[in-house]
């Protein structure tokens, strides 16, 4: 349809002149032919809400009022967003103004009578600025303490910090050589370490607050605060009263680099190591004859002229640097094992080897040797034999069965150096084998092998023993495989014998296994195995060679070298320690101010030893008292760190687990899938990302680093991934949500509720598209809740994003504008919808809170002018009611409607079309609760059908028959019992809805015409502020009908 209008003698057309027949007409030509073209441009619905909201007005006693100002439209101070410039300066704002340090104390008061929740805090190092793993960690932390508080929790949370460690002194070593200081005196080393850490602590702590940490910050423990201290001394006391700690030999990862013993998580394993791979042999001291007779075989006939020929066994090694310091050749008893004869007659050289019948493909292979199987034999006979040392040939050496012998790889004969494994050195023990170890704390070869002396073990060491038993080598290679290596300084480490001090975990073992296994793991799907690794850990190292930590509290005498732990000690380092603050004076005071004993101060000396940093960390749940823990929260990795040794020392001390559930997230990983470390360099600050990086990255301010954390944190996978783009999404996805938020805000404020008393709106009297939003609400909250319960922080977000951006955005908010606009301010139909939106806004913002406090906690003081947190408030109760069958069968039924209509209509507007829909019986039956039938054709304008649909008006009729009265311009069929016909409406539009439900000769209908009839008085519903409307003559539509429409 279109519409002349004559302008110079041409004829222009368009199909918006209808609204511009008056105020147009000073337009010169080209004027004109700007503004047609302009129109053609927008899109209609558009271009009619700002005309006729615009420029119509209506007399009033004040003058003139816009159609607009009749509108109750969405009016909040909340603001629609805030610039990244910004957001920094509106964050802390929020946070000064809203009290957030002082929450966490506030709860502790309100909630004095209430449950208490413990999450207990893994120390993080402080030893630099944080990194994005930290901010993983507080946040989720964060997350579930504030969920915790809406539930009505009283949460105990105290941050702590582990002040010790290789990490911190090495750093401390590194600022003293700086400052042209080269002392590696113990005191002057704890004292810059103790300045590096609180430095550290400090800085941490001030990022945790600025990403919205709920904690009482004045009040953090610290492994080297002076009562942390002495709490660790004694209990070390009680340890070794207990008989569970003791001091004795044994091998342990060494780190050359450092220069201490590391424990297990302290290890990374490089997957592309490349050691040596050796097969040599070693002679049995039985030549062939005696062999095989022994094993009750007779040589065959064409091998006793070489009766007296040599018999060797094949071992396979990847540590050849290790092969000095063999004391037996393992092998497995219900094995078989070949004879195999070898002949070089270029040579002259004639042999036997020993090798495991499983091994032989493989043997070969790697060899390329020529052999011939002489006779098989249970593995049981080679107990029978010994053998001469490979490096030492006085020496004969016996062999041994064990169980840790495989068949996967090498011979099926394992070298063994009690020294240097943990198998090795239990199969020692057992059999009394000499441990001998030739390697010194650098990774060096000492002094007692002169061919070795001085050579480091890994490398020249290595290639010097291969050459001086060249003439036992077999076969040589270069092997790629995992091998640990000091997470610190990045390099290997060796498994070598040191004296030290170990936690005796047998004796613990089965009582923690028994704890572990009633404490609940989250996500439930991780492979933690952590009971495997308590059930296999044959003892825990507590000691380290260093001096930044707390000493180890022994004397050892002067001569003998044998420990005393003595109370007396003890107790005097603890007064030290409570005098000083630190534990310094043991690097300080004689011995005799510690036992006030001359005699004995004469005899012994101090140890030089600290406590391994897991020790430190792992009675951190003393700060609880006897209360177990409701949650630890780390890293994955912290299965064989943190989580076990706080079970190990906690069974020890007290006898039961120091946690009742755990939950684990992964690590963020680099653009190359690395993991992000400090020491890799790879590492990204979260201060970039919440206040920007000049040059970089815009500021996103910390909820937006917040909701990156849990959708990304808590995914069920070992692997976080950052990116910019999904720092981007995040912004994104927290901007929806705040749209959402500050449209229901509009509307839903406590003085608003309670003066239209929304609250007394019974479920009853709700509308079915209200009651069916409600349905809605229930079953997210029921879901909502029970991803948190569980975690699931990346499913609670996802879940939220969707039903706000799209079943209440896209959805709701659509259907109910017209009545939430246009109706009578305290109308049943606005109460109704304002109503479930105060229930929608109420739910939002408690989901949300623990994720986005900063936002929460802003748009919740525009709802509360009284400011009052939102956390002082619980968790909303799900109201059964709400479940209704019925009305959801309806509403499905309607959006059924809706999807066929939709894909008919496509991108066209909607609102000007008509549907006729053709029903069965039950659909009829159905779909008239939302519609009226035998009605005008202005009841049929005005329906919930009508809102759904987003169309002018419905003609609904029950007709088996396919025949529509309209002329359709599409027509769809639905299985569900209907067919459906559109087409063009021929009602006119409201001036002030802007809806098609007018009949001819009317520009208003009738619900807006009785509103603006109430508005002849001053009302509530229209500013006193709001400016009059522009001095336009408003057309009058009737003649301007005759005159311009075709």
């Amino acid at each position: 349809m279109g519409v002349e209008y004559r302008h110079s003698s041409k004829t222009l057309w368009t199909p918006f002149a209808y609204f511009f027949p008056v105020w147009v007409k000073n337009f010169n030509e080209a004027e004109m032919k700007l503004f047609l073209i302009r129109l053609q441009l927008i899109n209609r619905s558009k271009l009619e809400t700002h005309v006729c909201r615009r420029f119509c007005t209506i007399p009033s006693k004040g003058g003139k009022i816009k159609y607009k100002d009749t509108l109750l439209l969405p009016k909040t101070k909340f603001p629609q967003k805030i610039s990244p410039a910004h957001r920094k300066k509106h964050e802390e704002s929020l946070a000064a103004n809203l009290q957030f340090d002082h929450l966490y104390g506030f709860q502790r008061l309100w909630r004095q009578d209430c449950p208490e929740y413990i999450l207990h805090d893994g120390p993080p190092y402080a030893n630099g600025d944080v990194h994005i793993g930290h901010a993983v960690n507080k946040v989720l932390k964060d997350i579930t303490n504030r969920y915790k508080l809406l539930r009505g929790f009283r949460v105990n949370y105290t941050p702590g910090w582990d002040c010790h460690g290789l990490p911190i002194e090495l750093k401390a070593l590194k600022d003293n050589m700086q400052s042209k200081s080269s002392s590696k005196e113990p005191l002057i080393i704890r004292k810059k370490a103790r300045e590096v850490a609180n430095e550290s602590v400090n800085k941490q702590m001030n990022s945790f607050r600025r990403w919205g940490v709920m904690a009482d910050w004045n009040n953090c423990y610290k492994t080297f605060d002076k009562k942390y201290i002495q709490m660790q001394l004694q209990s070390f006391y009680q340890l070794y009263k207990k008989n569970l700690v003791y001091r004795e030999l044994k091998p342990v990862f060494w780190s050359p680099s450092s220069k201490t013993a590391l424990a297990e998580a302290e290890l990374e394993y490089n997957p592309r190591h490349e050691s040596t791979s050796v097969l040599l042999s070693f002679r049995v001291c039985s030549d062939a004859a005696t062999f095989t007779t022994e094993i009750g075989k007779a040589l065959p006939k064409e091998y006793e002229k070489y009766s007296n020929s040599a018999v060797e066994v094949v071992v396979w090694t990847t540590t050849p640097w290790s092969i000095p310091s063999n004391a037996a050749v393992a092998y497995r008893e219900n094995k078989m094992y070949s004879l195999l004869f070898y002949e070089n007659t270029n040579e002259n050289i004639q042999k036997f080897y020993i090798v495991a019948s499983e091994c032989l493909p493989r043997f070969q292979a790697t060899t390329q040797i020529k052999f011939a199987v002489v006779s098989e034999f249970e593995g049981s006979y080679m107990g029978h034999f010994k053998y001469k040392h490979p490096w030492f040939e006085e020496l004969s050496c016996p062999f041994l069965a064990a169980d840790y012998v495989t068949m996967e790889k090498g011979t099926g004969l394992v070298h063994t150096a009690p020294a240097h494994g943990a198998d090795d050195y239990v199969l020692g023990l057992k059999h009394k084998l000499p441990i001998e170890c030739y390697i010194n704390d650098e990774g060096n070869f000492d002094s007692r092998i002169k061919q070795l002396s001085g050579l480091n073990a890994l490398t020249m060491g290595t290639s010097q023993v291969l050459k001086i038993l060249e003439s036992s080598k077999l076969h040589e290679e270069k092997y790629i495989h995992p091998y640990p290596y000091d997470w610190r300084t990045k390099k290997p480490v060796i498994v070598k014998t040191s004296m030290q001090w170990f936690m005796d975990t047998n004796k613990i073992k089965s009582l923690a296994v028994s704890e572990l296994e009633q404490v609940g793991i989250h996500p439930n799907n991780v492979q933690h195995g952590m009971i495997n690794q308590l059930v296999s850990r044959p003892y825990w190292c507590i000691s380290r060679q260093r001096v930044w930590g707390v000493p180890i509290p022994v004397l050892y005498h002067k001569e003998t070298g044998e420990p005393l732990v003595h109370k007396a000690v003890i107790d005097g380092l603890c007064v030290l320690v409570e005098n000083s603050g630190n534990a310094d004076g043991w690097w300080d005071v004689p011995v005799g101010t510690l036992i006030q004993n001359d005699e004995l101060a004469t005899q012994y000396e101090k140890g030089k030893d600290i406590f391994d940093i897991w020790l430190d960390s792992g009675i951190s749940w003393n700060i609880l008292g006897d209360k177990i823990a409701d949650l630890y929260l780390e890293g994955v990795d912290q299965f064989t760190g943190w989580f076990q040794s706080s079970l190990l020392a906690s069974v020890a001390l007290r006898g039961k687990t120091p946690y009742k559930n755990i939950c684990v997230h992964g690590f963020v990983v680099d653009d190359n899938g690395k993991k992000m470390s400090k020491s890799l360099g790879n590492v990204v600050d979260p201060k970039s990302i919440t206040d920007g990086k000049p040059g970089d990255r815009h500021p996103l301010g910390s909820d937006v680093l917040r909701w990156w954390c849990a959708t990304q944190g808590c995914s069920n996978s070992a692997k976080i991934s950052i990116s910019s783009s999904l720092l981007q999404s995040s912004d994104e996805s927290v901007q929806k949500l705040r749209n959402t938020l500050r449209f229901l805000v509009s509307f839903c404020t406590q003085d608003y509720i309670d003066k239209l008393q929304i609250d007394d709106v019974s479920y009853d009297e709700l509308m079915y598209i209200d009651q069916y939003m409600l349905s809605l609400l229930k079953k997210f909250q029921e879901r909502v809740t029970q991803d948190y319960e569980n975690y699931n922080y990346d499913k609670v977000m996802n879940r939220t994003l969707h039903f706000a951006a799209t079943e209440v955005s896209s959805y709701y908010f659509t259907w109910i504008k017209d009545r939430l606009y246009c109706d009578f301010k305290e109308s049943q139909s606005r109460k109704s919808c304002i109503y479930v939106l105060n229930e929608i806004y109420m739910t939002l913002t408690k989901v949300l809170a623990p994720v986005l406090p900063y936002l929460c906690e802003e748009v919740h003081s525009h709802y509360n002018q009284e400011t009052e947190s939102i956390f002082k408030s619980v968790w909303f109760d799900v109201d059964n009611q709400w479940e209704n069958i019925p009305v959801a069968s309806v509403m499905d039924l309607a959006l059924d409607v809706r999807l066929t209509i939709n894909q008919m209509v496509g991108d066209n507007n909607s609102k000007t079309l008509w549907a006729q829909i053709l029903c069965n019986e039950k659909a009829f039956q159905t779909l008239q609760l939302l519609h009226p039938t035998n009605c005008s054709e202005v009841d049929k304008c005005t329906s919930e059908l009508c809102d759904i649909l987003q169309i002018s008006g419905v003609d609904l009729k029950l007709s088996e028959n396919k025949e529509f009265s309209i002329e359709p311009i599409g027509v769809g069929h639905s299985l569900e019992g209907y067919s459906v016909a559109i087409g063009k409406t021929e009602m006119f539009q409201c001036h002030r809805c802007l809806r098609y439900c007018c009949t001819e000769g009317n520009s208003m209908c009738t619900r807006c015409q009785s509103v603006l009839n109430s508005l002849s008085q001053p009302a509530a519903g229209i500013s006193k502020d709001s400016p009059p409307g522009p001095e336009i003559p408003v057309p009058d539509p009737v003649k301007e009908e005759i005159l311009l429409r075709s």
